[in-house]
């Protein structure tokens, strides 16, 4: 799953159990939630168990808290973080222990899409090209959490660097 969904781009993974037997698997692409697979054999406590397992900082047993982790790893040469967020599930079956897994992606900061392969609207593009050009100002980005708000501003950080640039990051989680 971990490998499938870095070598697709995925911005991050959901693993939602939908019954007894039944996982999805989403992957968020170019902003938007698609399903990659739908495991219909295995139990999703298994599925859950596999993917805690490999976190740091995640208890594989606790069923019944939030939790959050990491996992680190290493994939063709290049490094890769993965924020982990596990949180539990209520269903009419009290007996149920199903849990809900979202894994976001972090990437080294040099293969983030740079301001030409961000897939803004056009508007959008245009607007932050012409604050990108203006002489003096300000340019905030707003919104909600893993709404794409911290790839945009690598992005354009990374067109605006030079020597004559003051720029400051100020982040609010």
């Amino acid at each position: 799953i971990i490998l499938d969904a870095i070598r697709s781009n995925a911005s991050e993974v959901h693993v939602t159990p939908r019954g007894p037997r039944k996982t999805e698997v989403l992957f968020r692409l170019a902003g938007h939630l698609a399903l990659w697979a739908s495991m219909d054999d295995i139990r999703c406590e298994a599925v859950a168990t596999a993917l805690k397992e490999r976190a740091n900082g995640i208890d594989r047993y606790e069923r019944q808290a939030a939790q959050k982790g990491i996992i680190e790893r290493s994939v063709e040469n290049v490094p890769v973080r993965h924020a982990v967020s596990v949180l539990p599930l209520l269903t009419r079956d009290r007996a149920a222990r199903f849990e809900s897994i979202v894994m976001r992606i972090f990437r080294d900061a040099n293969i983030l899409p740079g301001i030409d392969g961000l897939g803004c609207d056009p508007h959008v593009d245009q607007v932050i090209r012409n604050a990108m050009a203006a002489s003096h100002g300000l340019l905030l980005f707003a919104g909600t959490s893993r709404d794409g708000a911290t790839t945009t501003q690598v992005a354009v950080l990374r067109a605006l660097m030079k020597n004559a640039v003051n720029a400051l990051v100020i982040q609010d989680r």
